[in-house]
């Protein structure tokens, strides 16, 4: 396991104080190998915040082109899916921001892959806290798998009639 993955696991596995000497421990690496990681353990949450980020990043990057909607937000859920403790974490302890977060970085790729117009990455905002309440309430309801479709094709729907109003816009 990588040295991250396993402060990570550490952290979420701690349920009261957290201190370096218990992180360390539980993850079976250094003080050093944890200060490379993390400034302190205040600046843990931020970091884990930073780290699940530029991991979807690196995600979105080995993704084909596709011209379809559903299968950039599959893509976001089944992220979130295999992230979930992280996630649950993040958003459990103030930092929904997270999911915006991973919305904003799709968003780009969304408008570039589907070849919408320019002014449409603005524009797309639109949607965005929509498609963040949706997020939001499953995130509240452990992200339960089976809900997955569900709430994809939300926010088909919502995407797809965002795509409508903004085509109206260009006319």
């Amino acid at each position: 396991m990588h040295s991250e993955e396993a402060i990570i696991c550490a952290f979420l596995s701690v349920r009261d104080y957290v201190s370096v000497d218990l992180l360390i421990s539980r993850a079976q690496v250094s003080r050093s190998t944890f200060y490379r990681h993390h400034k302190n353990v205040r600046r843990i949450v931020l970091d884990y915040e930073d780290y699940l980020l530029n991991k979807f990043a690196k995600t979105m990057e080995s993704w084909e082109e596709n011209k379809e909607l559903r299968f950039y937000f599959k893509q976001l859920l089944i992220f979130i899916v295999a992230n979930k403790k992280i996630v649950l974490f993040l958003v459990q302890h103030g930092e929904k921001g997270v999911l915006e977060g991973l919305i904003m970085e799709l968003e780009p790729t969304i408008v570039r892959k589907i070849r919408m117009p320019k002014w449409a990455k603005t524009a797309i905002k639109v949607y965005r806290s929509e498609i963040m309440g949706l997020l939001e309430k499953w995130a509240e309801e452990d992200f339960y798998e089976g809900k997955l479709n569900k709430v994809l094709e939300n926010i088909v729907y919502l995407t797809a009639s965002a795509r409508e109003r903004l085509v109206k816009l260009d006319n």
